[in-house]
């Protein structure tokens, strides 16, 4: 777990393409690219500055440029901190990346080039209910958790256990979670 991530990136974007903030995450998100090389230079965006009264219009390979500068000081960041662990000769297999900018495009092949090891972006697996909702990189982590959770309580012959909680308990605690699920998933 990094102490940085997608903010710092779109921070990065504003500073570099002098664009709102709102304007350079949507931008981000529907245009970025990790590899500058895969953007045709002559590409432009055109942004929505300031409340949509006026736009800009701003090199896509620009923005790509910058987003490969963070992306690459992560990953190295990522690399020390597999290193300080002591597990980096252990890892054969590679690392998975998750994170809501780990969907960028392209962003696996950028990994692959630092890091000198396979990787692949981590998404939820197997499930349902808000599966359309929660496939994506930035609730890997946060499934994952929930399901190694729900796994831990459960005993050892599969069965789940009977919590002896009263109506007025899950009713509260399903507030609290939606309250939780709320912050977590963007409008």
């Amino acid at each position: 777990v990094l102490p940085i991530g997608g903010h710092h990136l779109t921070r990065d974007l504003v500073a570099g393409v002098r664009a709102p903030f709102s304007a350079m995450e949507d931008a981000k998100i529907a245009y970025g690219s990790a590899l500058p090389s895969r953007v045709d230079p002559k590409e432009t965006v055109q942004l929505n500055v300031f409340g949509g009264q006026k736009e800009k219009q701003v090199s896509r390979r620009r923005m790509a440029e910058i987003i490969q500068a963070r992306m690459e000081e992560t990953l190295e960041m990522i690399q020390l901190d597999v290193k300080r662990a002591g597990f980096d000769d252990m890892i054969a297999a590679g690392l998975v990346v998750v994170g809501g900018s780990a969907a960028l495009p392209d962003l696996a092949e950028l990994a692959e080039q630092v890091l000198h090891m396979p990787v692949r972006i981590g998404t939820p697996r197997r499930i349902r209910g808000l599966a359309d909702t929660l496939n994506s990189p930035a609730y890997a982590t946060s499934v994952g958790l929930l399901r190694w959770a729900l796994r831990e309580t459960q005993p050892s012959n599969g069965h789940r256990p009977r919590i002896g909680f009263k109506r007025q308990q899950v009713t509260g605690l399903l507030a609290n979670v939606r309250e939780w699920l709320k912050e977590l998933i963007p409008q």
